[in-house]
C-alpha cells in the first residue's frame, strides 16, 4: 500500500471537515434526482500534476464547494453564515487520512439568491515526495578507511616536526 495521497483523499479530508464545519451532510445526488436541504456537494472542476523535480510531484486541484440553504426562499442569511463559517474552515490546514496536509486558496465565495446556494472556490496544491522504487541495489557492506594520524614531535628549538606516516 502505497503512502501517497490521492484525490480521493482530499476529497474525503473535505468533506468531513465540510461537514463538521457546516453541520449538514453531503448531497451526492444530481440536482434532477432532488436532494435534501441543508446540504453540500464536492466537485474538482481542473486537475493539474506534473514532476516538480526527480524526487517530487506536485498537484494542484480546482475545487468547489456547492452549499444549499435550508429553504430556497428565506435562506439569504444562512448563507450568509456558511460563507463565514467555510473561510474561516478553509484559512486553516486540512489533515488527510495519510497525514498530508493541504492548505486552499484563491478562496472566492459567489451567493446565488435565486436559489438560496454559496458556491465556494479555491485552488490547493500538494507536493509529495516520489517513491523510491528501490532499483538501485542497496549498500550493505561499506568499506572506509582513514589514515593513520601524523607523530607530532616538539624539537628542543621549539619547531614542530611531523613524521609523514599517513599511509594505509
Amino acid at each position: 500500500m502505497s503512502d501517497r495521497t490521492t484525490l480521493s483523499h482530499v476529497i474525503k479530508a473535505l468533506t468531513v471537515a465540510v461537514r463538521e464545519c457546516l453541520g449538514v451532510e453531503e448531497n451526492d445526488r444530481d440536482i434532477e434526482e432532488g436532494y435534501t436541504r441543508p446540504s453540500f456537494f464536492i466537485d474538482i472542476q481542473d486537475i493539474q500534476d506534473s514532476e516538480l523535480t526527480d524526487e517530487y510531484t506536485w498537484e494542484d486541484y480546482t475545487v468547489d464547494i456547492y452549499y444549499f440553504a435550508p429553504e430556497r426562499e428565506t435562506g439569504y442569511i444562512d448563507l450568509l453564515h456558511a460563507r463565514e463559517k467555510l473561510s474561516e474552515l478553509l484559512r486553516d490546514e486540512i489533515v488527510t487520512d495519510t497525514g498530508t496536509g493541504f492548505s486552499c486558496n484563491d478562496v472566492e465565495h459567489r451567493l446565488e439568491k435565486r436559489d438560496k446556494t454559496l458556491i465556494t472556490t479555491f485552488t490547493l496544491t500538494i507536493v509529495q515526495k516520489i517513491a523510491d522504487e528501490g532499483v538501485e541495489p542497496l549498500i550493505k557492506d561499506l568499506a572506509v578507511s582513514y589514515p593513520r594520524s601524523k607523530v607530532v614531535e616538539k624539537t628542543k628549538d621549539s619547531n614542530l616536526q611531523v613524521d609523514d606516516e599517513d599511509l594505509i
